[in-house]
């Protein structure tokens, strides 16, 4: 949401890297260059080429889901600030990463929907409302409706309003092809 709300004041543009999916560090910077969609050249390293692609640009790059990876995402934004002048980065982790000249702002949970509020309410909940953005994601089908609603909700409250405990598919889920879940999900394994 941020990134969209700045994103005219960065001319070459914004980069958005999930980084919840790589488990080795030393990827982090070729995961940056996959979503930024950049060849990947193998007469240098990706973080060379990374920093070669972004030296003359003015873009925001947002890390996300850094916390797994705090040692390699800090190297890496003290590598690409202290090289790309016009370049600003934006990362998203439980905890801040200890980097040079990082500011951290924690974020409160989200409102919560009231617990006897009603299917047409739960649509207002902002909570709710992310809930089905994020779903949408890998489910574009994915509809908040009177058959999910409350289920969603009762997620929702589960994980606090708490937004970055949100991956898709969150862990141990899977969609449900009976339809037998209200939400459409059904927990494979103990989450």
């Amino acid at each position: 949401m941020v990134a969209r709300a700045v994103a005219d004041g960065f001319p070459d543009g914004v980069g958005f890297v999930r980084l919840a999916g790589v488990t080795d560090p030393a990827q982090v910077p070729q995961a940056v260059l996959t979503a930024l969609q950049v060849r990947d050249v193998a007469t240098t390293t990706a973080e060379e080429q990374l920093l070669g692609h972004l030296r003359d640009r003015a873009a925001l790059l947002v890390l996300d889901n850094c916390e797994h990876l705090a040692d390699a995402c800090a190297l890496l934004a003290e590598r690409l600030l202290e090289s790309c002048s016009r370049v600003r980065l934006l990362a998203t982790s439980r905890e801040p990463l200890a980097a040079r000249g990082e500011v951290p702002s924690a974020l409160d949970p989200l409102p919560l929907p009231a617990g006897d509020a009603v299917p047409a309410d739960l649509a207002a909940s902002t909570a709710v409302q992310l809930f089905v953005d994020r779903a949408r994601g890998p489910w574009p089908d994915f509809r908040l409706g009177e058959d999910n609603a409350v289920a969603v909700a009762e997620i929702c409250r589960h994980v606090d309003g708490i937004h970055w405990r949100w991956s898709w598919p969150p862990r141990g889920w899977r969609r449900s092809p009976s339809r037998n879940s209200p939400t459409g999900w059904a927990i494979a394994s103990p989450c």
